[in-house]
Formats: C-alpha cells, sequence, structure tokens
C-alpha cells in the first residue's frame, strides 16, 4: 500500500480558506454584510437613484421604522421628504470607492516606505520616520481643511486626503516588520555568500509579502 492511498489528498488553498472562514461564524457574517454592501454599490445608484433625489414634501421627515409607505421608508425621510433608506443606498458607491482608494494608495505608498526604511542605512529610515511623525502630528480634519481648500473639494482630493493620514499605519507596520526579517539566517546567510545588496532586499520582500 502507497503513502497516497493513506494519506487523504491535500485541500487546496481557496478550501483551506473557506474552512477557515467557516470556522469563524462572526468573520462569516461579517463577509455577508459586505458582499451585500458591494452589490449594493453595485446596482444602487441605477436602482434607486430616482427614489432617492426625487421630493416629497408631504413625506418630510417621516418616522422610522414605519413599513406603512413601503420597505423603502424604514428609514424615515429627510426634510424634503426623500427616503433616507434609498439615499444611503445610492451614496454605497461613491463611500466604497472612497474608502477603497484611499486604502490601495495608503497601503501602497505606506508599505513602499516601509520597506525601504526598514533595510536601508538608519539615516534615511530616520528621515522616513520623521516624515511619518510630521503626518501623524497634524489633525485627520485639519489636513483636510487645507488640502481641499487648496485643490477643491472633490473625490479625488478626498481619497488624497485619506490616504495621506493613514500612511504612517502601514509605514510603522512594514517597517517593524522589515526589520525583524532582514535579521533572519537566510539574510545574513546570502550576504556572507556574496550577494549584492539589491538582492538581500529583494528577498526580504518576498518573504514579507508571502507572510502577507
Amino acid at each position: 500500500m502507497s503513502t497516497t492511498d493513506i494519506l487523504p489528498p491535500e485541500p487546496s488553498a481557496a478550501r483551506r480558506y473557506l474552512n477557515m472562514l467557516w470556522a469563524d461564524k462572526f468573520a462569516v457574517c461579517a463577509v455577508i454584510f459586505l458582499l451585500v454592501v458591494l452589490v449594493m454599490a453595485v446596482i444602487g445608484p441605477s436602482w434607486m437613484n430616482d427614489l432617492a433625489q426625487k421630493q416629497n414634501l408631504r413625506g418630510r421627515n417621516a418616522p422610522p421604522f414605519d413599513l406603512s409607505r413601503g420597505w423603502v421608508w424604514f428609514l424615515g425621510a429627510d426634510a424634503l421628504g426623500r427616503p433616507l433608506l434609498a439615499r444611503i443606498i445610492v451614496a454605497t458607491q461613491n463611500t466604497m470607492m472612497v474608502a477603497a482608494g484611499a486604502v490601495f494608495f495608503s497601503a501602497l505608498i505606506g508599505s513602499g516606505l516601509g520597506l525601504v526604511a526598514g533595510y536601508a542605512s538608519k539615516r534615511t529610515g530616520e528621515v522616513i520616520m520623521r516624515l511619518a511623525d510630521v503626518i501623524m502630528s497634524f489633525p485627520s480634519l485639519l489636513l483636510a481643511v487645507i488640502v481641499l481648500y487648496v485643490l477643491g473639494p472633490s473625490v479625488g482630493n478626498l481619497i488624497i486626503v485619506l490616504a495621506i493620514t493613514r500612511i504612517p499605519v502601514y509605514l510603522r507596520t512594514t517597517r517593524a516588520e522589515v526589520l525583524e526579517i532582514r535579521e533572519r539566517m537566510f539574510v545574513q546567510a546570502a550576504r556572507v555568500m556574496g550577494a549584492p545588496r539589491g538582492a538581500s532586499s529583494c528577498a526580504i520582500s518576498c518573504r514579507w509579502s508571502c507572510r502577507r
């Protein structure tokens, strides 16, 4: 009897992730909620845009949790009689776009700077970390007012503001990981064997990406 007949086949990576997700029921509920939000962000504006903008002064300031008018009035209405639930569904697309854009750019820039700060010389790392301290010293609201005043209010400028304020979080996290990884034996062995500095940095970057 061979070993393959005794041991069951190893599940795929997707199967392992699904099993881990199913083991945490709170995470399953969070994923379902996020999927609902994403669906609303995709179909919401074309589905309920007219209803969200149509004014109905007879229904202004309608109380919430009243299904007599229909489910779309479940959260009540504003001062112009527009259903709040419909307006929230329509606004989901812009909200998700701003949040996803801010997280993407802040993670991209912060992780890149963190890799450089963790592996480059001490002086370079100190300069980058002082830059992060400068960003963190400004209140987020004040920074938003300054940027929006200079560049003008728009969705793109709002993404820039939120991305700038979150860069230090990813920068510090990435730098701490790189400082820990660069002292590993495989990095020291690469240096002893004469590997150039660029090759060692690439190895650290690959190792850090695999850990993510």
